[in-house]
């Protein structure tokens, strides 16, 4: 699509096309975390009410969680690799990176397996991270994925999105206008809130895909002692102190600046 326009938003994602327009290759700015992540619909078979399971293996994590009300289930595959060369537009050779990855794990995988060979959807990608020095540049801005992507590892990807457009929003209504003068104060705003989401991808990884038998032992032993460890609040607030890294202004109550004049 050809036009002009005062200001161009991207919000399309890990691999960002308005990205890569705008700053240059992928390459300059994606960091892989050293895993990859598959997901996909599969049946309920386990009768899961609004519940999941996961499986452990070393370097590898297999999971089933119920969706839309027990209708359905997700599968989810995730496991340690170095950098791995595909096509991100076939589907089939992704499946079977999976199937190889786990075909001869016990458990439910199998079934999980087979379910994933005919989901009526298919998510399949490294666990990377997107690090920028802005998040603008000239006319055109990033938000969620695009300019600060987390990965699924942090469990803040949907509230980094929301968050960061609901800044991006505020500092425009604020500034009048003023793409500069916005941008660079949403810089400011997200700066250490996505650090913060970004450091508890990397740090929670080891707990939700473990390396070795002695840690997956030793984090089951530290979930069943939960109720009884003294500093068993202390574990469950660090993603509140991690959702709670950054301070939302209510900018309806600014005060409105004159509108910057249209070039």
């Amino acid at each position: 699509m050809r036009g002009r326009f005062d200001l161009v938003i991207g919000a399309d994602g890990l691999h960002s096309n308005v990205r890569r327009l705008a700053f240059g290759a992928e390459s300059s700015y994606i960091h892989h975390l050293g895993y990859y992540a598959s997901v996909c619909t599969v049946e309920n078979h386990l009768d899961l009410d609004h519940t999941g399971q996961i499986f452990n293996v070393p370097g590898k994590t297999v999971g089933t969680y119920s969706a839309r009300d027990n209708t359905e289930a997700k599968a989810l595959f995730y496991f340690t690799s170095s950098d791995l060369k595909y096509d991100r537009r076939n589907l089939p050779a992704q499946k079977a990176i999976v199937e190889e990855q786990f075909k001869d794990l016990g458990w439910e995988v199998p079934t999980l397996l087979e379910g994933m060979r005919t989901a009526p959807d298919f998510y399949f990608d490294s666990i990377s991270q997107i690090k920028l020095d802005s998040y603008s540049r000239g006319r055109i801005a990033l938000v969620g994925d695009a300019g600060y992507c987390a990965s699924p590892l942090s469990g803040m990807g949907t509230s980094l999105a929301v968050v960061g457009a609901y800044v991006l929003a505020g500092e425009l209504h604020a500034a009048g206008g003023n793409h500069e003068r916005a941008f660079a104060a949403y810089d400011v705003r997200m700066k250490d809130f996505v650090a913060a989401c970004q450091k508890q991808a990397v740090d929670g990884a080891m707990w939700f895909i473990p390396a070795g038998k002695w840690f997956m032992k030793l984090r089951n032993l530290t979930f069943r002692m939960m109720p009884y460890l003294p500093w068993r609040n202390l574990i469950r607030d660090m993603s509140l102190k991690v959702g709670n890294a950054i301070e939302l202004t209510t900018y309806e109550d600014l005060p409105v600046r004159p509108a910057a004049p249209r070039p």
